[in-house]
């Protein structure tokens, strides 16, 4: 049997990591009102679709004023919550619909490099930091910067001072397996475990209401009105150049996302 070809084993891996991804393994939720799966990813619009479904689920006006990622808010039921048993019996259970929204990976790369390791380089510089934000970009700035360690994590120090370029983060993710990635890098489909499990519905972060639509089909609910989708898509997407993107950096970033690219249905350029 191959490794982390079963559910169970992915989620002892993910536990015997850090935080994120202990985390991660609750990402897929059920929402038990719309007896519904749904894998939540990391950087996909995550924090407004769990509002949105929190909404549509209740039969009220959006609103974003929960923490939809606290799930005694929400009402939604991961892993922890139900149970490995309980969990792999809805996965496994072609009645109920499982769906998923993807995102351009090379997109979803430069967004999570500015959010999570190169916005320290301009935070530090501008403001003072949450501490609970210090906390999550010094451990991913030290995993990035010890990938040339032989796999250790750099000093917090290292991690604190230096610049680290988007062509860094490229090479860092390239030559690290997946089940050692941060969520804001870890391939998706490695993430919702497409592997494992069979989604009715795979939409993308670029067309979320053409996803919402068929999404309102699938479990025969009507579908939402919403005057404006708060969403600002175009603000994450086309950020601008990157250092270090160039064509080098862009092929590693399709060879180690071949498999996003083509379960969510998007072309190499």
């Amino acid at each position: 049997m191959k490794p982390f070809s079963t559910y169970q084993s992915r989620l002892a891996l993910a536990r015997s990591r850090n935080e994120s991804s202990q985390e991660y393994i609750n990402d897929i939720q059920y929402i038990p009102k719309l007896n519904l799966v749904f894998a939540f990813i990391s950087k996909n619009a995550s924090t407004y679709l769990k509002a949105f479904m929190f909404c549509w689920a209740h039969d009220i006006n959006f609103r974003v004023d929960v923490n939809m990622h606290n799930r005694r808010h929400s009402g939604f039921l991961g892993v922890d919550d139900l149970g490995e048993a309980s969990m792999l019996r809805l996965l496994e259970d072609d009645g109920i619909p499982k769906v998923v929204v993807g995102r351009n990976p090379e997109e979803r790369l430069r967004s999570a490099w500015r959010s999570r390791v190169d916005s320290w380089t301009t935070r530090r510089q501008e403001d003072e930091p949450r501490h609970d934000e210090v906390h999550e970009w010094i451990r991913i700035r030290q995993e990035v910067l010890g990938s040339d360690s032989d796999g250790h994590c750099a000093p917090a120090l290292r991690a604190l001072q230096e610049d680290i370029t988007f062509g860094a983060l490229v090479d860092y993710v390239a030559e690290t397996p997946s089940s050692l990635l941060d969520r804001h890098f870890v391939p998706q489909t490695f993430q919702c475990a497409s592997d494992l499990f069979r989604y009715d519905l795979v939409g993308q972060m670029e067309s979320l209401p053409a996803f919402i639509s068929s999404l309102a089909n699938l479990i025969e609910r009507p579908e939402p009105t919403i005057q404006a989708w708060p969403l600002n898509v175009s603000s994450s997407n086309g950020i601008g150049d990157c250092d270090g993107l160039n064509d080098g950096a862009r092929e590693k970033i399709q060879q180690r996302y071949a498999q996003d690219y083509a379960f969510f249905g998007y072309d190499l350029v």
